[in-house]
């Protein structure tokens, strides 16, 4: 057996593997860990056939679509287990043996991937180039892909609204918005006006934040769903903190807080608790925002949350503060 065909035995089983994780991934509860640990547990293994589809790839089309496929599964897993950089490079590895194809879809989604963790390590110039190439790719005619394009947009804007270009993340979000009502697409409508509620409170333009919050909030309700009603909340309350209404936004937090206790939601009672505890630190409640802290801190904790630091280093001087 030649190196070329042992490369692509091994690859096709590496393939169902990152397949595998993923399926586990997107169970959510636990199969979260079931679909991490299968994926760390062949991650050595998995770097070496990556690094040599990336190699193949060059002279062997059969080779850039196991690059491809490789990265695109495994982007869940990636983000949980490996460095930035090693994700990365994947991804430009993948775009690579994409453009080698030339295959416009799995241009733009590798494309996209790179794009986010680019934006993730501060890199937002080099990601908003990559992504005005996604949009185009997303609007040729070989294409059409409005879902596609929707979430480019997203991805842009995000990166504008980081390098605090508001201006151009609002287009961004507006015309996501209108692609995804005319899917329609009410998820992403939700994302979309969630979006539009953020960079205006980053603005410092809280009743556009307001009201793009409570449309986001009516519609999360419509669709029933309680992980987008108690985010709702949560940035509901933090809006109104930054606009000054205390009472307003302690109002919102806690409704947050009962929701995701209710379903279970620790990541957003982990964050409810602790925007909480900001609030209630500025009305001059200081016990209540240190028991709400402690609180936060043994959930993120156990998330491993990289916040951990922070809400330690603000507890010490709560605490300082209050004796």
């Amino acid at each position: 057996m030649s190196k070329i065909d042992a490369f692509f035995k091994v690859a096709n089983q590496c393939l169902k593997i990152v397949k595998n994780s993923d399926q586990l991934y997107k169970k959510k509860g636990n199969g979260i860990k079931e679909g991490l640990d299968l994926f760390v547990s062949r991650l050595p293994l998995l770097k070496i056939i990556h690094e040599l589809s990336a190699d193949y790839s060059k002279i062997d089309e059969s080779a850039a679509k196991i690059c491809i496929e490789i990265t695109k599964t495994s982007v869940l897993c990636l983000s949980h287990t490996v460095d930035i950089e090693t994700q990365i490079n994947w991804h430009k590895a993948a775009l690579e043996a994409a453009r080698k194809l030339g295959d416009p879809r799995n241009i733009y989604l590798t494309a996209n991937n790179l794009a986010i963790a680019l934006t993730d390590t501060k890199r937002e110039k080099e990601a908003i180039e990559i992504l005005q190439e996604c949009l185009d790719i997303t609007d040729s005619q070989s294409l059409k892909d409005k879902s596609g394009k929707a979430k480019v947009l997203n991805n842009l804007g995000i990166a504008y609204k980081n390098i605090g270009q508001y201006s151009k993340a609002i287009e961004c979000y507006n015309k996501k918005l209108k692609i995804v009502k005319s899917i329609p697409n009410e998820l992403l409508e939700v994302s979309a006006l969630g979006n539009l509620g953020i960079v205006h409170k980053e603005k410092k333009d809280y009743d556009e934040a307001k009201k793009y919050h409570e449309l986001r909030l009516k519609l999360a309700k419509k669709l029933n769903n309680p992980i987008l009603i108690s985010n709702a909340y949560g940035d509901l309350g933090i809006t109104y903190r930054h606009n000054n209404d205390l009472d307003k936004s302690i109002e919102y937090l806690k409704k947050q807080l009962r929701l995701t206790r209710k379903h279970e939601i620790q990541n957003g009672e982990g964050r409810a608790l602790r925007e909480l505890s900001q609030s209630l630190y500025l009305q001059g409640k200081i016990r209540e925002a240190i028991i709400n802290a402690k609180k936060a801190l043994i959930i993120k904790k156990g998330k491993k949350d990289p916040s951990v630091s922070e809400i330690q280093k603000t507890l010490l001087e709560w605490i300082n503060e209050s004796c």
